[in-house]
């Protein structure tokens, strides 16, 4: 006669099989580190990017790293090696977006419901400040301000200033709030340093040996670019909120220091030998806004790169170098191209596909590595359903949903492998159960197809068989079962 009989529950089997699988993997990923490192020759990683001086002298600075090497050095666009002087200036690069909101939009990776930045204010006793938005791409933000001793709230800032309650969302400042941020910034200034972030961020901290006081308009205040493609600067220490410019065609802004050979000849009279200013890109012109001389440079940007993304630098001569990335995430190409070009946006040279390098994203290889770490059907499906999501997302230009169903249907060939895996398993365990006189729990067969390996050995070792039968425990078993008639009558 057979029996079921389990030494642990349906609830501990879980908690078990999944600590089980979560090992597996862990165990499996170290030693594959350690193949790779030690029995395998390790490769040189080189990389390279373009760099330039303020001359005009265009170079590619390339960095070599191996375990029991490493070198760097400068080339011409030619390949031939550049020997930097001592007094050499490099011109600053400046990364400006532009592009389809609409693709933006689509592949926005974001996750969290809430972000927050935080920076030092700029009062005699710095507050602390915070900037709390919605992760979405049209979303809105506000300022938040704590005391740093109480982490008491002394005031919120909205679009109608300062006020004691968090500003109603029609009076918070509109934003993008996921790519990165990459539309959205924050441009503020701590005393004689200036920071450039691709997200809301932070003044870097006060430093007690700095004793310069800035006169332009970063001493109390920020830029903040809004969605509506306007810059609002924002004074934190009144809470007065003014446009900074006319205009609301604004894609992106940065702020930047050039050198006084990097500008017009005409452009100051001052002894400064360079001008903080920031630099803002629209859909056809880029233009650096003078912090101290209150001045504009006006740039047209050449046709055919006003729809892309790019990385600008000036040069003397009036000179504008464009440096744009391009990347196929479905083929892996990486490549670099250059147009030279005046103010007026004619462009005079160009150089395409200056530094390539391939680095395609796999997928149809990787799902086999997959299963390797997690060969079992529910494991496998769900960390391929959660990891490459995004990856998919991007490369193939689809929605969530349409990169979920893609992932199926690239996952299919190893999920079919992995069942009848699990199948043959399942057959062995039946098999290994009546050997044992156990009858198993249908629940324990599901299981088993779900998870595979984890959920047999799981499985498998809380099998309990009865106890045997011997000649004494059957004499013994006999009197328990006659005992209740042995007893006298009263």
């Amino acid at each position: 006669m057979s029996s079921p009989s389990k030494v642990t529950s349906f609830s501990t089997s879980i908690i078990l099989t999944a600590g089980l699988a979560i090992f597996y993997a862990v165990v499996v990923m170290w030693i594959s580190i350690l193949i790779m490192t030690y029995l395998f020759p390790q490769k040189e990683n080189h990389s390279q990017r373009v760099t330039a001086l303020i001359d005009g002298t265009v170079l590619i600075y390339h960095s070599i790293w191996h375990p029991n090497y490493s070198d760097n050095y400068y080339t011409t666009l030619d390949g031939e090696k550049y020997k930097l002087n001592q007094d050499v200036n490099f011109s600053t690069e400046v990364t400006l977006t532009g592009g389809n909101l609409d693709n933006l939009a689509r592949q926005s990776t974001s996750t969290r419901s809430i972000s927050i930045s935080s920076f030092n204010g700029k009062e005699e006793k710095s507050l602390n400040w915070y900037f709390i938005y919605k992760s979405k791409f049209f979303s809105t933000g506000y300022f938040v301000a704590y005391h740093p001793i109480s982490k008491q709230v002394v005031h919120y800032l909205g679009q109608n200033g300062f006020q004691k309650t968090i500003p109603d969302e029609e009076f918070q400042f509109p934003i993008y709030g996921t790519q990165s941020d990459i539309f959205g910034k924050i441009l503020i200034l701590d005393e004689n340093y200036y920071s450039d972030y691709y997200s809301y961020a932070t003044i870097p901290k006060n430093d007690r040996n700095q004793s310069f006081q800035r006169e332009d308009l970063l001493r109390d205040s920020g830029l903040l670019l809004t969605r509506d493609g306007a810059v609002q600067q924002i004074n934190f220490l009144t809470g007065e909120i003014q446009t900074f410019l006319d205009r609301k065609d604004i894609l992106d802004m940065a702020l930047t220091r050039l050198s006084l050979s990097q500008l017009p000849a005409d452009w100051s009279t001052s002894d400064r030998k360079s001008e903080l200013g920031v630099i803002f890109r629209t859909a056809d012109s880029v233009y650096f806004y003078g912090l101290e001389e209150e001045k504009t440079l006006d740039v047209t940007i050449p046709k055919d790169l006003q729809k892309q993304s790019f990385s600008v630098q000036f040069f003397e001569g009036e000179q504008i170098l464009y440096q744009v990335s391009e990347y196929d995430k479905l083929t892996g190409k990486y490549a670099v191209d250059l147009y030279w070009s005046d103010y007026p946006g004619k462009i005079s040279q160009t150089k395409d596909d200056l530094i390539v390098r391939y680095n395609p994203q796999h997928f149809h290889q990787i799902k086999w590595l997959v299963a390797g770490v997690q060969p079992a059907p529910l494991s496998f499906l769900s960390f391929m359903l959660i990891a490459p999501v995004e990856e998919i997302k991007s490369q193939y230009r689809l929605t969530t949903t349409g990169a979920v169903l893609k992932l199926l249907q690239m996952s299919l060939p190893v999920l079919v492998v992995l069942i009848i895996v699990s199948t043959v398993i399942l057959l062995h365990y039946r098999h290994y159960a009546h050997q044992k006189r156990i009858t198993p729990h249908w629940w324990e067969y599901a299981f088993i197809l779900l998870m595979g390996p984890f959920a047999y050995l799981i499985l498998r070792w809380s099998l309990k068989s009865p106890p045997e039968l011997t000649p004494q425990t059957q004499r013994d078993n006999s009197i328990e079962i006659l005992r209740p008639l042995l007893k006298p009558v009263s």
